[in-house]
C-alpha cells in the first residue's frame, strides 16, 4: 500500500447564513437529547430462530403496501407517481444515538421532505452504527436510538435500503480517535467481539421496524430505467486483514469472498437493462477528505463502471460531502450524516466539497437526474444535474417481484409498493 497523503487541517469555507454544526471531541461529555425506549413487540426473538445469511435476507418482503402512519390514527400516504419524479434521499457514516449532529441531519431531511421531495426510499453508505461498532444483538437499542428514533417522522417511513461500512463490521483501529471521530467509546475487547454485521444483516430487524433492509451486496430495481446497485468495500482494503476484529468477529472479513461479491456485480450489471446504473459502497475511489481514495477499491469496481457505464458511484467513510469527476464518471461522496471532518487536501479537482453535516436528494425525472447536497439545516449547498440521451425516457414501474436467475439479490421496488 502506498503511504497516505499527511492531513493537514484546513479552515472550512462556511457559508455565513449557516451555523457551523457542533464538532464532536470523544473526550468531551456531549448532552445528547433523551431518546425513549420502546416495548419490543417481538422480544421472543431469538438468534437461533432465523437462518441468517444472504438468501434469507434477500428473499424477505420489501413492500410496505398500505403503511399505516405511527399506528395511530390508521391514516395510509399515497405513494408518489413515477409520471412525475422518483426522488431518494442518500446518507453515511449516520449512526451516533442521536447525537446532536445526526439529529440535526434528521430533522433537515424531515423538512426538504416536505418542501422539495418526499423520499421513495432512503440509501445509506455504511458506517451505520458507529457509536460503538456496529450491533451487538439484534435486539441492541442503538437500532433504536441510532435509527428508529433519530428518523421516526412520518416523510422518513420508506424503505431503508443500507450498505455496509468498516464501523459495521466492528472496526476498533480508530476507537477512541478525536482526530478520526470514528467510535464514541472504546469497550473491552471481549465486549466488541460481541458484535457482528451479522445481526444487521438479520431479517428479524424487520420484525422492529419493517423499513430496514441491509445484504452485504445486492441490487433494487425503481424502474426497467433505474437500478441501484450495492457493494461492501471493506472487502476489497487488505490493510484491514491485518487487525484482529476481521477475524474474531463472527460474520467478519475473513469469511467473505471478494470473488463471489464481483461476479455478482458483473453479472447483474451486464443484465441490467436500466438506464441509470447507480452503484453505492462505503469507501471513496476519488476523495479529498481525510482519508482519501481507496485503490483497491478503485481496481476492484472502477473496471465495472467503466464497462458498463454506470452513471456515478456514492460514498461515505470520509465525513464530508463531495463531488468529483473523473474520465467522465461522478463520483459523490456523502458521509456527512452526523459528525464531520473538518478541512480537505487538495488531491484532485473538485467541483464541491464541504464539511458541514447534511445528506443528498436524488430526483430522476423523464429528462435528467438531479444531485441536491443539503446542511443540517435544509439549507441547499450545491446541485448538479447529469441529463438523459433525448432517445431515453421512463417507462411504467414494476411490482415487487422475486422471479428469476437473480432472485435472491436483485430486488424490484416499484412506487405504488413502496408505502
Amino acid at each position: 500500500l502506498q503511504p497516505r497523503p499527511t492531513y493537514a487541517p484546513q479552515v472550512p469555507t462556511v457559508i455565513p447564513t449557516t451555523p457551523t454544526p457542533t464538532k464532536f471531541s470523544p473526550n468531551t461529555t456531549v448532552s445528547v437529547p433523551a431518546v425513549p425506549d420502546f416495548l419490543f413487540p417481538f422480544a421472543n426473538i431469538t438468534e437461533n430462530g432465523t437462518r441468517i445469511g444472504s438468501a434469507v435476507v434477500s428473499t424477505a418482503p420489501l413492500a410496505f403496501r398500505s403503511r399505516t402512519v405511527n399506528g395511530v390514527n390508521g391514516t395510509t400516504r399515497e405513494a408518489p407517481s413515477l409520471d412525475e419524479t422518483i426522488c431518494l434521499f442518500l446518507i453515511g457514516d449516520w449512526g451516533r444515538e442521536n447525537h446532536p449532529d445526526q439529529e440535526a441531519v434528521a430533522l433537515s431531511m424531515d423538512k426538504v421532505a416536505k418542501t422539495f421531495c418526499e423520499p421513495l426510499a432512503v440509501l445509506t453508505v455504511g458506517d451505520n452504527y458507529q457509536a460503538s461498532g456496529g450491533l451487538n444483538s439484534i435486539m441492541d437499542r442503538e437500532f433504536n436510538s441510532s435509527y428508529m428514533y433519530p428518523y421516526r417522522f412520518e416523510t422518513l417511513q420508506v424503505p431503508w435500503l443500507t450498505t455496509l461500512g468498516n464501523m459495521d463490521y466492528t472496526d476498533t483501529s480508530s476507537c477512541g480517535s478525536e482526530e478520526e471521530k470514528e467510535q464514541r467509546q472504546c469497550l473491552l475487547f471481549e465486549q466488541q467481539m460481541k458484535r457482528s454485521p451479522l445481526y444487521q444483516i438479520d431479517p428479524s430487524l424487520r420484525k422492529r421496524d419493517p423499513r430496514w433492509f441491509a445484504d452485504r451486496f445486492y441490487s433494487v430495481v425503481l424502474s426497467p430505467n433505474i437500478e441501484i446497485f450495492f457493494a461492501d468495500t471493506s472487502v476489497f482494503v487488505s490493510e484491514y486483514y491485518n487487525f484482529d476484529w476481521a477475524s474474531d468477529v463472527k460474520g467478519g472479513l475473513a469469511e467473505q469472498d471478494p470473488k463471489e461479491q464481483l461476479a455478482y456485480l458483473e453479472s447483474a450489471l451486464a443484465n441490467s437493462k436500466a438506464t441509470w446504473k447507480l452503484l453505492l459502497g462505503h469507501h471513496p475511489m476519488h476523495s479529498n477528505g481525510y482519508n482519501g481514495g481507496y485503490e483497491e477499491v478503485t481496481q476492484a469496481l472502477d473496471p465495472l463502471i467503466r464497462r458498463y457505464n454506470v452513471t456515478a458511484y456514492f460514498n461515505g467513510h470520509d465525513h464530508s460531502q463531495q463531488h468529483i469527476v473523473s474520465e467522465d464518471v461522478h463520483y459523490f461522496t456523502q458521509g456527512a450524516g452526523s459528525v464531520t471532518h473538518q478541512g480537505f487536501v487538495p488531491r484532485e479537482p473538485a467541483l464541491f466539497e464541504s464539511d458541514l453535516s447534511g445528506f443528498t436528494a436524488l430526483r430522476f425525472d423523464p429528462e435528467a437526474l438531479g444531485v441536491y447536497f443539503f446542511d443540517d439545516q435544509a439549507n441547499g449547498l450545491y446541485n448538479y444535474t447529469i441529463p438523459r440521451s433525448s432517445e431515453q425516457s421512463l417507462e411504467d414501474s414494476v411490482t415487487l417481484d422475486f422471479s428469476g436467475s437473480n432472485a435472491q439479490r436483485r430486488l424490484w421496488l416499484s412506487p405504488a409498493s413502496a408505502l
